[in-house]
């Protein structure tokens, strides 16, 4: 221990010389203490020195400077792997009966002395509490680290020890994990590591989601072992009705397969498709025989028609981007072709609307309620579009024209365009837009607007406004087409114009949720994922209500029935089904709200997770690298002496001693302040028994 001040030694000596004046005029020169013997008077001069000097040391802020040794001892983890792939062999009975205790007895001889942290995983670390039932769906060593890691950062980490197969199928290889901290890792190994007779359905490729009416491939790759000469029979099927068969000859021991099978979209809602693949007798696992694939058919494409009153390069483009995508059902017409059905489609693109020719049919698209998109060209007589009554006006002469670029509006929010496709508008060549005046624009509503060189004016080229609550588009020019062959001139691809117009169509087309009671789940879960429902409930003013009960009825593929009730949580609902065994399901939520009654139907799926039964032999090779790279050591389950006694030394585990420092004001001392007042009590009780006082 040592005391420090802020100043320099020269301060102490000026407070002792400052003790010693103010003892020396007390005392050794003050006339009444003649009569007073020198002994005594030397025995109060020095305690009056030693107070006046800590006084005058204490103004100096002193500091105790203190070296704390502290011994750190070592943490000892066991991390088990509880996944379904432990089970997964011949031996399945000794782990779930005799492992157990020995793992117990090991546990126990180590918390003698160490201290134990018994660490369950899968695919996440479990709880401690956790029973040892080997169901985890996944394997995952990175989560283990990183546990461990973060829960034990900066502290001595004395070793791990991981009892698992060595299988894993989730999170970062172990074999490159970056471990911050250096603690040499044990690995046990559970499980059978030799190549047993196996034939099994190693991936699965498919869309989730299919148009009706579309075809589509279902790619599956089978990993055939140890069953050389023998032949197999792939079969997709679907309600119990085979589509397709596919012969696989087994020429090596270790064969590998890969088969596509092209499947047509016949029926909406949710098809499950079963792929099998033939059951050998001396096969040790069959789970991985078979795999289940739901695709979800939809009729939801968005309904587009291209309304034309004459061939155009323009409408050439817009119908080339539109036609590649899945999820648009295009149907392209001149005006004379129109038929009367205008409500079945989601969207309207009307090229040349408003020319003078036709305007008893513009008037009929106008009136409809589906969104618009209205692209202005030569023919379009300004006059005729005032008589619709936008929400803005225009004057001058339509047929006078100018050659006007695109101009970004950056405070447009409606939609997002990639950096590079903003790029590309603003050099796109200019596009043929009648000469006038348009007033009454709002700037927010604007994405292009009209630029002649480097001068922007205030004139709209491409803006969005709205009619009757329906979603209006305007290109106020024509000649799109070169835009879209600049784009291929410049990159050979028209990926930045097909986004442009695709965002556009997409904003106009997409239906906006204006119910006021809404139900939030998502369509596809994974077999042990935690299931989550949000549900809104709005009055009639928008506002979001959370004060009254919402229902919900859950039916499995087996038609049984499940009812639960909404928690509220601040302005909306939540509800965790927790998880659920894989199928499909189908809910039903309700509520009420001032007398009015709402109802919400929806359906989720539950895939199959069967990633622990893929492989049936044990990976040592995955342990063993571990442990080398770690400094540890690869042991078996015959060997669990060996490991116990490994760590029945405490020195091949040692502490950690390290020293730190600290400092604090002597101010803070409680027993200074009790020194300095015996003293003064000794001096006033000597000074008082001689008379002094």
């Amino acid at each position: 221990m040592e005391i420090t001040t802020e100043y320099s030694s020269w301060y102490i000596i000026g407070c002792a010389v400052l003790a010693g004046l103010y003892t020396f005029f007390l005392y050794w020169k003050n006339k009444k203490n003649a009569d007073v013997s020198k002994t005594i008077v030397r025995f109060l001069s020095a305690l009056r020195f030693v107070t006046v000097f800590i006084l005058a040391f204490l103004l100096l802020n002193p500091m105790i400077q203190k070296w704390i040794t502290k011994t750190d001892s070592p943490v000892i983890v066991i991390a088990q792997d509880v996944s379904a792939s432990i089970l997964n062999n011949k031996d399945s009975l000794y782990y779930q009966t005799d492992y157990l205790n020995e793992l117990e007895n090991l546990n126990q001889k180590i918390s003698e002395n160490f201290e134990v942290v018994f660490m369950p995983f899968g695919g996440e670390v479990l709880s401690d509490s956790t029973s040892l039932s080997f169901s985890e769906k996944r394997t995952s060593f990175s989560k283990v680290f990183d546990e461990i890691e973060a829960r034990y950062a900066g502290d001595n980490i004395g070793a791990v020890i991981l009892a698992s197969d060595g299988l894993f199928n989730n999170g970062a290889n172990p074999k490159y994990y970056n471990f911050r901290d250096s603690y040499p890792i044990y690995t046990l190994g559970l499980g059978d590591s030799s190549i047993k007779s196996d034939i099994g359905i190693a991936n699965l490729r498919s869309n989730e989601i299919v148009y009706l009416g579309n075809d589509f491939p279902v790619e599956v790759n089978i990993n055939a072992q140890k069953l050389i000469g023998e032949k197999a029979e792939l079969t997709i099927s679907r309600n119990g009705k085979i589509l397709h068969t596919r012969t696989l000859e087994i020429n090596t021991d270790n064969a590998f397969f890969t088969k596509q099978f092209l499947l047509t979209a016949n029926d909406e809602g949710t098809q499950r498709y079963k792929i099998k693949v033939t059951t050998f007798e001396n096969e040790l696992n069959t789970i991985n025989n078979s795999r289940e694939v739901l695709i979800d058919v939809i009729d939801n494409r968005d309904k587009v028609l291209l309304l034309c009153s004459a061939p155009h390069p323009d409408v050439a483009a817009i119908r080339a981007v539109l036609e590649a995508k899945e999820n648009v059902e295009l149907n392209v017409a001149f005006i004379s072709e129109l038929d009367n059905v205008l409500s079945s489609y989601n969207l309207i693109i009307a090229h040349g609307f408003g020319d003078q020719n036709n305007m008893p049919i513009w008037q009929k698209v106008w009136d409809t309620k589906v969104p618009l998109w209205a692209i202005v060209n030569s023919t379009t007589s300004w006059a005729g579009l005032n008589r619709f009554k936008p929400s803005f006006s225009l004057s001058g002469n339509s047929n006078k024209t100018n050659a006007m670029t695109p101009g970004i509006n950056p405070n447009f929010s409606f939609f997002r365009l990639s950096g590079a496709t903003l790029e590309f508008l603003e050099d796109c060549p200019p596009l043929t837009c009648s000469h006038g005046e348009i007033s009454g624009v709002n700037d927010g509503d604007v994405f292009l607007y009209q630029t002649l060189g480097s001068v922007v004016s205030d004139y709209p080229l491409q803006q969005f406004t709205t009619r009757e609550n329906q979603k209006t588009g305007w290109l106020m020019g024509e000649g799109i087409w070169q835009w879209r062959m600049f784009d291929y001139l410049e990159l050979q691809n028209h990926e930045r114009f097909d986004e442009w117009l695709s965002k556009t169509v997409q904003y106009l087309s997409v239906k906006e949720d204006k119910s006021r009671f809404r139900i939030a789940v998502k369509k596809r879960f994974t077999e042990g994922e935690q299931i989550n429902l949000r549900a809104e409930l709005y009055n009639k003013s928008y506002e979001l209500i959370s004060t009254q009960e919402v229902r919900l009825k859950l039916i499995n593929e087996k038609e049984e029935e499940f009812n639960f009730v909404f928690n509220p949580m601040g302005e909306v609902y939540e509800l965790n089904l927790g998880q659920l065994p894989a199928g499909v399901y189908s809910y039903s939520a309700k509520t009420s709200l001032a007398g009015e009654g709402f109802t919400k139907n929806g359906k989720f799926v539950v895939k199959q997770l069967n990633v622990e039964w893929q492989k049936v032999s044990a990976d040592f090779t995955v342990l063993k690298n571990l442990s080398k790279r770690t400094s540890g050591a690869f042991f078996l389950t015959s060997q669990f002496n060996e490991l116990e006694n490994l760590f029945s030394e405490k020195k091949n585990f040692p502490s950690i001693s390290y020293t730190s420092e600290t400092k604090k004001s002597i101010l803070h001392e409680k027993w200074i302040f009790f020194l300095i007042l015996l003293l003064l009590t000794i001096e006033w009780g000597v000074r008082k028994y001689k008379g002094r006082y």
